[in-house]
């Protein structure tokens, strides 16, 4: 075993196809919000024991801008079908 891969598994190519749909809009150039969801079509890559799925997730966003240069947001992002939700908030200054 060399541990370079070439005495592994052959390389094959693999492809798949995703759907996902989002919305976006803004209150009066202060308030943005957005929403999208990530692989409705629940795809999959791969074969047989090395099949992978792709999560679906939903994702939702509040960005403000209280002021000129300044924006912050709260996201929070769950994978559907499953307990897992994370969320996030940032800040940002030009």
């Amino acid at each position: 075993m060399t541990g370079d891969g070439s005495d592994g598994l052959s390389k094959r190519d693999e492809s798949t196809i995703g759907l996902d749909f989002g919305i976006w809009g803004s209150l009066r150039e202060k308030v943005f919000l957005g929403a999208f969801i990530k692989n409705i079509n629940n795809p999959t890559i791969g074969r047989g024991s090395s099949q992978s799925h792709f999560p679906r997730k939903m994702d939702l966003g509040i960005t403000y801008n209280p002021f000129n240069d300044l924006y912050t947001t709260f996201a929070f992002e769950r994978i559907l079908g499953a307990d897992k939700t994370s969320f996030r908030f940032g800040a940002e200054y030009n």
